[in-house]
Parts: structure tokens; sequence; C-alpha cells
């Protein structure tokens, strides 16, 4: 097979943190606007902040792991580590970013058993761009470990009520008054009745 010169994969890399820099910057200027400044997201815009928020992070970890493993298979020298490094902590820059956006959604719009099983999808990707960035430093089998981590919280997911916890926790927010109606579109996909909370 050709191999493709060192150099190349330091561009390829260092074009791409370039890239990352601005996006992030963009996207922390996104995340503080859905804090507050200026004004406060509404619940659909919530929605798409966080939606496309997951999509971007998946995006950019699939072409993050696709250069690593182009690099690592048809490199001729490693990359200098610094640089893998700084690439690699971009991944869990994003997955952290991703997981805030969530966290901003699901306050302001409550607890489905979506965002509940979008909330195992992030965990499993930041599991990936940690063992991504662990691999840079350490030479552990990034892969196999984090087919374990997938394999084990999804069994732990498979384990919980998911549909009670959701419930509960609609329940206890519009009894601290944070919503001031129920969504019980929510609580009768997740089985409960409404003479029930009568």
């Amino acid at each position: 097979l050709p191999r493709l010169p060192q150099l190349m994969g330091v561009l390829v890399m260092a074009v791409l943190c370039g890239v990352y820099t601005l996006f992030f910057a963009v996207q922390a200027a996104e995340f503080a606007a859905a804090l507050g400044a200026p004004l406060p997201l509404t619940a659909p815009d919530a929605a798409a902040f966080a939606v496309n928020g997951f999509w971007e992070l998946l995006k950019i970890l699939l072409l993050n792991f696709a250069v690593l493993a182009g690099i690592q298979f048809f490199g001729r020298a490693p990359l200098p580590k610094a640089l893998a490094a700084v690439f690699c902590g971009f991944g869990v820059a994003f997955a952290a970013l991703a997981a805030g956006k969530l966290a901003v959604y699901v306050t302001l719009c409550a607890l489905t058993p979506r965002r509940f099983t979008a909330a195992w999808c992030l965990f499993v990707l930041a599991v990936c761009a940690v063992l991504a960035l662990v691999r840079v430093f350490r030479p552990i089998p990034a892969a196999k470990l984090a087919i374990f981590a997938a394999a084990v919280s999804f069994t732990l997911l498979c384990c919980v009520n998911v549909k009670q916890r959701v419930i509960d926790v609609n329940l206890a927010r519009y009894e601290a008054g944070i919503d001031e109606e129920l969504d019980w579109g929510v609580l009768w996909e997740c089985g409960y009745q409404e003479n029930a909370a009568r």
C-alpha cells in the first residue's frame, strides 16, 4: 500500500484543529446564548440546539476517527504526540459541549425516554473520545474498551425503568413549580394514566 508522508498527516490534523477552534468558539457563543445572554432559548429553539449538537458531535467524531485510522494504517511515521493530543482533545471538548446542550434542553423541557437514550449515546461517544485521547499516550486497546463500555452501559440502561424515571422527574418538576403544566403525551407514552394523577 502507498504510504503517506508524516507532513501530510500533520497538515490534515493542523487544519482540522484550526477549523475546530473556530467551530468551538461559535458553539461556545451559542451555548452562552442558550444560558440567557442576551435572551434564553424557547423550547423549540432548545430542541434544535440539542439535536444539532448531537449530530454535529457524531459527524466530528466520525471524521476524527477516520483521520486517525487513515494516518495509523497509511502513515509512514507516527504523528507528534502534542498535535494528536490536541486533535483528540477537541473530540472530548465537543462531547462535553453536546452534553451541555442536552442538559440545557432537559432543564428547559423536562425528560423523555428519547432524551434519556440520547444521554446514553452521548456517554458512549464521550467514552470513545476519551479513549482516543488516552491512546495517544498509552498503547491501550481503545476499540475493545469502547465496545466493552458500550455493552456494559447498554446493559445497565436496560436494567433501569426508564419510563418510571421519566414519570418521576416530570411529576417532581411539576410539583416544584418548574413546569406550569404536565406533558400528558410524554406521561401517557410512559404508561401513566390521567386518573392516577388525580
